[in-house]
C-alpha cells in the first residue's frame, strides 16, 4: 500500500473521530436528531441543500437511499456540477439565488431545512439559512468550522455579513472537514491530494440521519425506511413509498 493512501486513511479515520469526539457535536446531533424526527413523525418533509458543487453530493446521498428515511426531500438545484463549474461558483456568490430556491419548494413556517456546506462560508449557503428562518423554518448546519473561522473576512466567495454558517443556523454539527480541504502532500506535487469534504458531510448527514431514526423509535414510532432495490424484493418493499411520495418528493420518480 503507498504511503500516501496510508496517511489518508489515518486523515479520513482522524476527522471521522473528532466528529464523534467533540461533546458540542454530540449534544447538536441528540437536538437535530429530535427535530427531524418529530416532523417525520408528523409525516413531514425534511429538505436538504448542499449549495457548492460538491456539497451536493451530501443531500444526494439522502435520495432514495438504502436505510435513510423516506421522508427527505433533496433540494437538487442548479448549482450541481452537472450544470458547469462555472455556472455553479456564479451561483454560490449570488445572494437573489436563494430566495428563488426556497420559493420554489415552498419553504414555510414549521419546515425545516438541512444545509450542508463544507466550508460554509459562501453567499448562497449563509443566505439560504437567513432567508429559511426569516419564512419560519428551522435550520440546521452542517461544515467547517476551522475553515470558517480561517478564511479572511474580504474572500470574494464569502457572504457580505462576513458570517459563517455555523453562526447563523438553530442547530450546528461540525463535520471536522481539515483545512484545506486536500490533506496529504505528495513529493513532486504543488498541490496537496486527497480530498475529505465530501467524506466529512456525507458521514456527518448519516449520522445525524441514525439519530432522527433512533430518536423517532423513541417517540413509539415506527420509521419508513428505504430498502436497497438491489436486494431481492427491494422493489416490492419500497412500492409504496413510491405511491406515496413520489409527487410530494421532487425527482423521486
Amino acid at each position: 500500500m503507498r504511503k500516501s493512501m496510508l496517511q489518508y486513511h489515518q486523515a479520513v479515520v482522524q476527522a471521522y473521530s473528532a466528529i464523534m469526539g467533540d461533546p458540542a457535536n454530540d449534544r447538536a446531533f441528540q437536538a437535530a436528531g429530535k427535530a427531524i424526527a418529530e416532523r417525520l413523525a408528523d409525516n413531514r418533509l425534511i429538505y436538504l441543500v448542499g449549495p457548492g458543487g460538491h456539497s451536493n453530493m451530501a443531500t444526494e446521498e439522502c435520495m432514495c437511499r438504502a436505510g435513510m428515511p423516506v421522508q427527505l426531500s433533496p433540494m437538487l438545484d442548479a448549482t450541481n456540477l452537472l450544470h458547469g463549474t462555472t455556472k455553479t461558483r456564479f451561483l454560490q456568490r449570488s445572494g437573489a439565488y436563494a430566495a428563488g430556491l426556497l420559493e420554489e419548494y415552498d419553504i414555510k413556517e414549521g419546515d425545516l431545512l438541512v444545509v450542508v456546506n463544507a466550508y460554509g462560508i459562501n453567499f448562497l449557503c449563509v443566505e439560504l439559512a437567513l432567508k429559511a428562518k426569516e419564512l419560519g423554518a428551522a435550520v440546521i448546519g452542517v461544515c467547517s468550522t476551522e475553515f470558517g473561522r480561517r478564511i479572511p473576512p474580504e474572500h470574494p466567495a464569502r457572504h457580505p455579513s462576513g458570517k459563517n454558517l455555523f453562526e447563523v443556523c438553530d442547530i450546528f454539527l461540525d463535520n471536522k472537514m481539515p483545512y484545506g480541504d486536500a490533506v496529504i502532500c505528495i513529493e513532486g506535487a504543488e498541490q496537496q491530494a486527497g480530498p475529505t469534504s465530501t467524506l466529512c458531510n456525507v458521514f456527518a448527514i448519516n449520522l445525524l440521519m441514525l439519530s432522527a431514526v433512533e430518536e423517532l423509535i423513541g417517540m413509539g414510532r415506527k420509521p419508513d425506511l428505504w430498502r436497497s432495490i438491489n436486494l431481492p424484493g427491494g422493489d416490492e418493499y419500497n412500492r409504496n413509498y413510491f405511491r406515496d411520495y413520489g409527487q410530494r418528493i421532487r425527482y423521486l420518480l
